[in-house]
């Protein structure tokens, strides 16, 4: 099961991607984060469009338990193994924060 790290200065979160394939939905959780980190929710579903989402744009999606769009990861679908991203819901960052941050591809 692939885990992404979203970092910033001396914070971070780890998260576990299960489910589904490349062109589906699936789960999101988070697995581990710095004492002084978390998002407002610990689990949602993610989406990732491999042939590209509206406006050409190859962006991983998270949303929340009530399926509201929380999280992007720009460049997931690209193969890239980091990349930009940002929190889109204000306040689902909560003591992550809700200014852009790094992601990281794991094992």
């Amino acid at each position: 099961m692939p885990t992404l790290r979203l970092v910033r200065p001396r914070k971070h979160i780890v998260l576990t991607i299960a489910g589904g394939t490349l062109v589906t939905k699936g789960d999101w959780k988070v697995l581990e984060a710095d004492p002084t980190s978390a998002l407002l929710e610990s689990s949602g579903q993610w989406e990732n469009w491999i042939l590209g989402s509206p406006g050409n744009s190859n962006n991983m999606r998270l949303y929340d338990k009530s399926d509201t769009k929380v999280m992007l990861l720009k460049g997931y679908v690209e193969g890239n193994s980091t990349g930009d991203g940002e929190i889109l819901l204000p306040g689902f960052g909560k003591t992550f924060g809700d200014e852009p941050f790094q992601w990281f591809l794991g094992s």
